[in-house]
């Protein structure tokens, strides 16, 4: 029969996990969808390029006879160009 040399051989019920899956496992998993946490904003170049595809959009649609698509264009063109930046409340 052998003899242990001290604590260092022993029988353990649990698997060994390295130190890097350690670490992994303790991390918080990533968040799905991060940017659904806070509104999209557009700049006013943005803002501007959106709102003449738009215009063109719907003068397309009106001409081919897309009444539905023109319709729902024509609104998100008045969204765009009505929208304004969140700023502070004033006093």
């Amino acid at each position: 029969m052998r003899e242990l040399a001290g604590s260092s051989r022993y029988f353990t019920p649990y698997p060994l996990v390295a130190h890097a899956d350690l670490k992994r496992l303790s991390e918080p998993p990533p968040a799905l969808n991060p940017h659904l946490g806070r509104p999209p904003a557009i700049d006013v170049v943005e803002r501007y390029l959106v709102a003449l595809f738009l215009r063109r959009y719907v003068t397309y649609c009106a001409r081919r006879g897309r009444f539905a698509q023109m319709e729902g264009a024509a609104r998100l063109r008045c969204e765009v160009v009505q929208w304004r930046e969140p700023g502070p409340a004033a006093a």
